[in-house]
């Protein structure tokens, strides 16, 4: 089957007074399962936040992956793995864990988006 990329969105996120926040990308793919990718599926999702004009942090909260790691979060610098269940689960998971940590719910994320 090789690879079919099913997701491919990205999302400028505004606060309030319209001032860019980030960008949210989604990427997801599905490919051949294997022990890379047991669940058929391979995806990055991504808010690189604006730290200046025309600077942005890709590891300020990514979801990916990655092959040879398997599912994990980067959040702030750091890393930690994750327990991939679904498509859904994992936007779903994603948006509450970047509304946690911009102060927002994921209705502001979405209706900002």
């Amino acid at each position: 089957m090789g690879s079919q990329r099913i997701v491919n969105r990205k999302i400028l996120l505004s606060d309030k007074e319209n001032n860019l926040l980030g960008i949210i990308q989604i990427v997801i793919w599905r490919v051949d399962d294997d022990e890379n990718y047991p669940c058929g599926i391979k995806y990055r999702i991504v808010f690189a936040k604006r730290v200046g004009e025309d600077k942005f942090d890709g590891d300020f909260l990514r979801y990916d992956n990655e092959k040879w790691k398997g599912p994990h979060i980067h959040r702030k610098g750091k890393e930690y793995p994750y327990e991939f269940k679904d498509i859904e689960s994992l936007i779903d998971d994603f948006l509450k864990d970047l509304g946690d940590l911009l102060g927002l719910n994921i209705d502001e994320i979405l209706e900002r988006g």
